[in-house]
């Protein structure tokens, strides 16, 4: 029966055209004259279908924005506010870092910074999409680790520089985001709070905890923008996604993607020569392999720079440089050391002076070459270049006047002795950090050669110093002003007083710290035994001999 049926209409295309485009032609066109400055509608209003065609039409008949034109213009007005922020840093802040590595570090900051908002409000549509239950892609928005970009700036260049990239970095991401001043004030907070979250800290786990400041600050922040956006309606900014729990979501996750930015990006960096607090932190431990070389081949040297370590630490902190900088560079500053340690004094044991054999200008030479022994150490274990640096600048291009004294008076009639021969190669200290351990360097050698340790006598001996290595020109380069200098002096005399402190005298010591050096000297060092055993007496030659012969007897307390 089906099969048998066949069709008799069939639908002509050409007359159905023809008929559709007379009745298009016959029928009016609506339309409308909307007034410039016309309110279509109001907050509160109804929305009728006519208001939505207006609104619809005038958005057609707007002329389109040019994506080229856009980022030009986008591009000259973040460069005229990141120049106009610079030129302040340098003629007003004190410390603002104008170097070409430094630059290239906030440049390269605000570069990813940029192409990081914009990849994420290219994905924002998407990810909304994807997550549903109500979320906004304005909401992704808030993904933007512009927090972390600001910890790593403070953490490689300084506060001051955290603050104008904060300032430059925030209003770069609003703009490329949306053209919304709450959008920047919400980036400018976070990232102000993640600079100040990271400040005094010497240790990486201070990251994390910046972070979790960062996603309280950036909540915080959001669910305000949600409350001004939606009860204080303002000309030019949009009401946003009627739930802020997304917003506020995504904002906290931000300030976690910011400590993953940080820990990923700040290796990069030191990898290329910055050095971090964090990075110092590490070099600081006394168990590196160059630390530990020092300690067991020059035990005197190593007690040395611990002791400059400190000195140098306590002086920076007085005049504003970098303490742990200062004292991370005083412990590794006399490495070379342990390569000849028995031609310097503070190592020799024995009693017997190499030098007592050797000529004054291969002693100058041997005691100059710690320095070139030190930087080649530096470089063969990786250690940072301002470490070595300070290496190189510790004694600066000073004059070891004890060899050259002993060289001109053995050099006979007519011989001429160079001083270049025995100075150090440099060059000059060129930081506060160089020259306050230069000071503590000199000082705390000095200050063995004195019999009685008064304050008088210390400060007395510190300004000699000090006079000498400013006559010697060493501080040319220095950025160290005399203010500074006196403020070194004071916590110098201090900290010596406080290391060479008077204790009082136990009874089991009395009758020995009352002898004179020579009775001490020929008194035979004895080891009693408690177990009631026969003591033994060693004389001096026996003391040398090794330890290990004695160490079988029984209940020995070791001093």
């Amino acid at each position: 029966m089906t099969a048998a049926i066949r069709p008799n209409v069939q639908l002509d295309t050409t007359q159905t055209a023809l008929h559709r485009s007379q009745a298009e032609a016959a029928a009016p066109i609506p339309t409308y004259l909307v007034k410039e400055g016309t309110i279509l509608f109001r907050q509160g209003d109804v929305i009728t279908a006519a208001a939505v065609y207006k609104y619809e039409a005038m958005l057609m008949g707007a002329p389109q924005r040019s994506q080229a034109l856009q980022f030009v213009a986008v591009t000259f007005f973040v460069l005229m506010l990141f120049t106009s922020l610079y030129h302040f840093g340098v003629t007003t802040l004190k410390g603002f870092s104008n170097t070409a590595r430094d630059l290239f570090a906030v440049s390269s900051m605000l570069i990813t910074t940029a192409a990081l908002a914009r990849i994420t409000t290219l994905s924002a549509p998407g990810i909304s999409e994807l997550i549903g239950l109500g979320s906004h892609e304005e909401s992704v928005w808030f993904l933007v680790p512009v927090a972390g970009a600001a910890i790593v700036v403070r953490l490689l260049v300084g506060v001051s520089w955290a603050v104008l990239f904060s300032i430059v970095a925030s209003a770069l991401v609003g703009l490329v985001v949306r053209f919304d001043a709450l959008i920047v004030i919400f980036y400018l907070v976070s990232s102000v709070v993640a600079a100040g979250g990271v400040s005094h800290t010497r240790e990486r786990m201070a990251v994390v905890r910046a972070g979790l400041m960062v996603a309280v600050a950036n909540s915080a922040v959001v669910l305000l923008i949600y409350f001004v956006r939606q009860y204080t309606p303002l000309p030019g900014i949009e009401v946003g996604p009627q739930n802020p729990m997304w917003a506020m979501l995504f904002a906290a996750l931000g300030g976690a993607i910011s400590v993953f930015f940080v820990l990923g990006a700040l290796p990069m960096f030191e990898a290329v020569g910055f050095v971090t607090d964090y990075r110092l932190m590490e070099l600081s431990n006394l168990n590196h392999p160059l630390l530990r070389q020092l300690v067991e081949r020059a035990p005197g040297s190593y007690h040395h720079s611990v002791i400059v370590g400190s000195l140098a630490e306590a002086g920076c902190e007085a005049v504003g440089a970098n303490p742990l900088h200062a004292r991370v560079a005083a412990y590794y500053h006399d490495i070379g050391k342990s390569l000849h340690p028995s031609y310097f004094v503070e190592n020799q044991r024995d009693g017997y002076n190499r030098h007592d054999s050797m000529d004054p200008k291969s002693s100058a030479r041997m005691i100059i070459g710690h320095v070139t022994d030190g930087l080649r150490l530096a470089h063969e274990h990786g250690l940072p270049k301002p470490i070595i640096d300070n290496i190189a600048m510790h004694h600066g291009t000073g004059l070891l006047s004890y060899f050259y004294n002993k060289a001109v008076e053995e050099a006979g009639e007519g011989q001429k002795i160079d001083p270049a021969d025995f100075r150090y190669p440099g060059p000059k200290p060129r930081t506060k950090e160089a020259g306050v351990i230069m000071i503590a360097d000199k000082v705390e050698a000095a200050s063995r050669t004195i019999k009685h340790m008064t304050e008088p006598n210390v400060r007395a001996m510190i300004g000699s110093i000090i006079n000498s290595v400013l006559a010697d020109g060493q501080f040319k380069e220095c950025p160290l002003t005399f203010k500074e200098i006196h403020e070194v002096i004071e916590v110098f005399v201090a900290v010596l007083m406080g290391i060479y402190h008077r204790r009082i005298e136990y009874a089991e010591t009395k009758d020995l710290s009352r002898m004179s050096p020579e009775d001490r000297e020929a008194m035979a060092f004895t080891l009693e035994l408690p177990t009631g055993e026969q003591t033994v007496a060693l004389s001096d030659d026996e003391r040398t001999k090794d330890y290990e012969s004695i160490t079988h007897l029984p209940d020995i307390d070791a001093y």
